[in-house]
This record gives C-alpha cells, structure tokens and sequence, in this order.
C-alpha cells in the first residue's frame, strides 16, 4: 500500500503534463488567400503558438490545394503547394467534419476564379489550455491530498 508521500508525488507528472500541454498544444494557424488575377493565387499562412508567431507567404501561383491528414482517430488539415506540405497546426484533434468543411472551402477557392479571398483558420488554444488546466488542477489535487 502506498504511502501519503507516494501517492502526493504522483501529482508531480501530471502537473508537467498539464504544462506541456498548455505549451505545446496551444495553437493556432490562419491562411489567408487573395486572387490577383482569375487563376492567381497569393497566400499567407500565419502560424502562431505560446513561442510566439510565424508568417510565411506562399507565393503566387504555388498553392495546389488542401487535404485531411488522419492519425488513428484524429485529424489536422494539410496544405499543399508546390513545393511542400503545410500543416494548418501540428496538432492532430478529432472532429473530421469540420475540417473536411475547411479543406472544401479551400479547394472550391482555388477552383473558383470568381472567388476574390478566402480565410481559413483553426484555433485550438481554448482546448489546449482547458485540458492543461485541468492535469495541472489534478496533479496539484494530488499533491495536496484532495479526492
């Protein structure tokens, strides 16, 4: 049977958990588009995280499309240019639905020369700081004893 200070310390991994999730797992990406002439295309993708923010255009003419990437029950929408894949955020998270909805929208963008802008953007900072919230909230239950 373990004792107090066994079960206290086991709050310790969860905090940290908690921490790197709040670290790692708040994110958010937005790809902007504009149509210069009918087939056109200039974009920018600003990726953004605790760390800070990173803005890369994606140049006239180089964006080839948008797709879902799966890893067992979890989702994260691609882009694809040219040259490389660019995911919206690094996170993969469920709901597949509404990320189907988005790659649409940007493949019909890139099809549609009548369409002037398009903006698509993925926020997962609300659920990557809810779920840090509550492993640190436990583990912090944990080390005080609290059941």
């Amino acid at each position: 049977m373990p004792n107090k200070i066994t079960k206290r310390l086991t709050g310790i991994p969860f905090i940290l958990g908690g921490l790197l999730i709040m670290f790692l797992g708040v994110e958010s990406g937005t790809l902007e588009c504009h149509r210069k002439e009918s087939m056109q295309v200039a974009c920018q993708f600003t990726y953004s995280n605790l760390f800070g923010e990173k803005i890369s255009s994606i140049a006239t003419g180089e964006l080839k499309g948008a797709e879902v990437k799966t890893r067992k029950r979890n989702h994260r929408i691609v882009i694809l240019t040219k040259k490389e894949t660019i995911p919206l955020i690094n996170s993969y998270t469920m709901g597949k639905n509404g990320k189907v909805n988005k790659v649409s929208r940007i493949n019909d963008f890139i099809n549609n020369p009548e369409q002037m802008s398009l903006t698509i953007r993925q926020d997962n900072r609300w659920f990557g700081f809810l779920f840090g919230v509550i492993f640190i909230v436990g583990g912090i239950c944990a080390i005080l004893g609290i059941t």
